[in-house]
């Protein structure tokens, strides 16, 4: 089992990224004021050409971060608001560089992503505890096993890095590139070929999907990245059930937002992927069985019509 020398752990800035969606972003205020960040970081993206909605929701945020920043005078809030829509994929990997440009390390938030308290003690303990371990790129607070895989420590190293909820480090993010300026390399990377499908790459490269995660995982497979994820899950995702996701609909069958809370850690015995999880995390989320796909599909087409 891996044994940590004694370092300092104290409390770190969270970066809360909001769009048009003020009830949801008022529940994830709610849970960070639980934690009371030093600095809050509220990144928002202006509205769509001729959505007077989005005004209206837009103004509705900046009002609950004026009250939440009254509310919780000890924490420093820092505020990007955009007065143009950027969209998923610039909008998003900007606010995220804004913020690694002011801080060292840190938790990202978006408005559809509920935490419990102990996601953020999580995250900060191993953000102090892997600051200068260079091949771990991120700590995410989801988990996907649900009991499918056994992991008998209380989080485990993978070449999935889960984006609702997580933590990083400026160092890491620096990697990053909304380009993805060499897909053929990617492509050939033995945990690429593993655990991902070439087609959504494809698609992000070409501009089709506006999306900014796709790129994040670019950088973390091109240069070996390895991933913290929580043998336990930490996040409810409240971006299902017509909840204005721009990415989401319908819950799918694998998801389960049971939360956990923790307070001891319990570390891996070493710095390696935990393959079995992931194996297990890309049969049953990334790669489903034809029949699964088609259940799916059918729970579209319905709540498509429903």
């Amino acid at each position: 089992m891996l044994s940590f020398p004694e370092k300092p752990s104290e409390k770190v800035a969270v970066l809360l990224l909001a769009f048009n969606r003020p009830s949801l972003t008022d529940k994830v205020l709610g849970s960070i004021g639980h934690y009371a960040p030093p600095d809050l970081y509220v990144a928002l993206d202006g509205p769509r050409p001729g959505r007077k909605d989005d005004e209206l929701n837009g103004a509705a945020i900046t009002e609950s971060v004026s009250a939440w920043e009254a509310a919780n005078p000890a924490t420093r809030v820092h505020r990007l608001y955009r007065k143009k829509n950027l969209g998923c994929g610039r909008g998003v990997s900007s606010a995220i560089t804004w913020f690694f440009s002011q801080e060292e390390m840190g938790i990202v938030l978006e408005d559809d992503c509920l935490p419990n308290l102990a996601f953020f003690s999580f995250c900060e303990r191993l953000l102090w505890q892997y600051r200068d371990a260079e091949k771990i790129m991120h700590i995410g607070g989801s988990n996907h096993l649900h009991g499918g895989i056994t992991v008998d420590s209380t989080y485990y190293f993978s070449k999935y890095p889960q984006i609702w909820g997580w933590a990083s480090w400026k160092r890491a993010w620096e990697k990053y590139r909304l380009e993805m300026p060499d897909l053929e390399s990617l492509f050939s990377l033995p945990a690429f070929r593993r655990y991902y499908k070439k087609e959504i790459f494809l698609i992000t490269g070409r501009g089709d999907l506006d999306t900014w995660d796709i790129q994040w995982i670019y950088a973390f497979l091109m240069n070996d990245g390895l991933s913290i994820l929580p043998r336990d899950n930490f996040i409810k995702n409240l971006g299902f059930d017509n909840n204005g996701g721009t990415h989401l609909q319908a819950k799918p069958s694998w998801y389960d937002d049971t939360t956990t809370e923790i307070e001891v850690l319990v570390p891996p015995d070493s710095i390696t992927q935990n393959q079995a999880a992931d194996d297990y995390v890309f049969r049953t989320v990334y790669n489903p069985s034809a029949l699964s796909r088609i259940k799916r599909k059918l729970k579209k087409l319905l709540f498509k019509k429903g």
